[in-house]
């Protein structure tokens, strides 16, 4: 939310002690489940692959915003850093999670738009 209005992140990197939810699908759970499966490779889709992709993008973006918003004028080497981590990101996530364009968010049918996104 901060960023749309142009204000620096009230949470900042490395300020909480969680981390993200591993790549499984809910199949692999059930009630006698005692340990969790380990984490599927990130360009296989599971019911949490959007969230990641979202985690990461939001890391990715949050560190540009806070490289825009100081005060002093930041060093290329930095942005540069900045923009590879973003584009790193981009990279890691699902084909189908990757934003085209808005002409074919816009133009596509709701059902193929949602059978695309929980296929």
């Amino acid at each position: 939310m901060a960023m749309l209005i142009g204000a620096p992140r009230i949470i900042s990197d490395g300020t909480w002690n969680t981390k993200p939810p591993r790549n499984i699908s809910d199949a692999e759970l059930d009630q006698d489940c005692v340990q969790l499966p380990e984490s599927r490779a990130g360009t296989e889709v599971t019911e949490v692959s959007f969230l990641l992709a979202r985690y990461k993008m939001s890391l990715a973006m949050g560190r540009l915003v806070d490289l825009s918003l100081m005060n002093k004028l930041e060093s290329p080497e930095n942005m540069n850093s900045a923009e590879a981590r973003l584009k790193e990101a981009y990279e890691s996530i699902p084909e189908k999670f990757k934003f085209t364009s808005l002409v074919h968010c816009l133009s596509d049918k709701p059902h193929k738009f949602i059978r695309t996104w929980f296929k």
